[in-house]
C-alpha cells in the first residue's frame, strides 16, 4: 500500500487541496486533488481510489508521483494535452 506522507506544511497543503476541490475549473484536477486528500486524511488505498474515480490504478500512481514531485501544481494538466486539430485555422 502506498500512502502520501507530508512532513512539512501539512495544513497549508490540505488547504490548497481543498481550494482546488472547490474552485478549479477542470473536473479532472478536482478529482486528483480529492484523491490526494482522501489518501492523506483517511488512508484510502489506491485500489479503492481507482474504483471510486473509475480510473486505472496506474493513473492513481501517476497522480501520486506528480504530487510527490511537484506538490499541488503536479495535479494540473500541462498545456497541449488532448487531441490535436485535423484542420488548421485559415489566416486572412
Amino acid at each position: 500500500m502506498r500512502y502520501i506522507e507530508i512532513k512539512e506544511q501539512k495544513e497549508e497543503i490540505i488547504s490548497n487541496l481543498e481550494d482546488m476541490i472547490k474552485n478549479h475549473k477542470n473536473h479532472r484536477v478536482r478529482n486528483r486533488a480529492l484523491a490526494i486528500k482522501m489518501n492523506i486524511e483517511n488512508r484510502v488505498t489506491i485500489p479503492e481510489l481507482a474504483k471510486y474515480f473509475n480510473v486505472k490504478q496506474r493513473a492513481i500512481y501517476d497522480w501520486f508521483n506528480n504530487f510527490d514531485k511537484y506538490s499541488v501544481l503536479g495535479l494540473v494538466e500541462k498545456k497541449g494535452r488532448g487531441r490535436k486539430r485535423k484542420i488548421k485555422d485559415k489566416k486572412n
